[in-house]
């Protein structure tokens, strides 16, 4: 079976952990719909559900294998969550947090690979 997920951060092109999708098909960039900020913690950043906002990031296809290594590295169910969301590549996998600590800067603009570069 294959499944979209969305990324929008350290799996990005050019990030720290792209390589975890080797083997996948790059579907397109697309942007999360109304409902998200991107905030930074560090290394990584953490999508958290809001009133408002939405991210930048692009979607693959990857098989079970592929989505069990993401579920590992994201630390999946015990640390970030995933759900469904639309995207204008199809309905993917996103990897989230519940809420958002009140220290943590939050990423202009929701695109993580910009802020990176600034």
């Amino acid at each position: 079976m294959t499944h979209l997920v969305f990324v929008y951060g350290s799996l990005l092109r050019g990030q720290a952990n792209h390589a975890c999708l080797d083997g996948t098909r790059f579907v397109g960039e697309a942007r999360t719909p109304p409902g998200y900020r991107l905030y930074d913690l560090g290394f990584y950043p953490a999508a958290v559900p809001s009133d408002s906002g939405t991210i930048k990031g692009e979607v693959y296809a990857v098989d079970e294998r592929g989505l069990a290594v993401l579920d590992r590295l994201e630390g999946y169910p015990a640390y970030y969550d995933r759900r469904l969301i639309e995207t204008e590549q199809g309905t993917a996998w996103m990897y989230f947090l519940a809420e958002a600590e009140p220290h943590w800067p939050l990423v202009p603009g929701g695109e993580w690979a910009a802020y990176q570069a600034a």
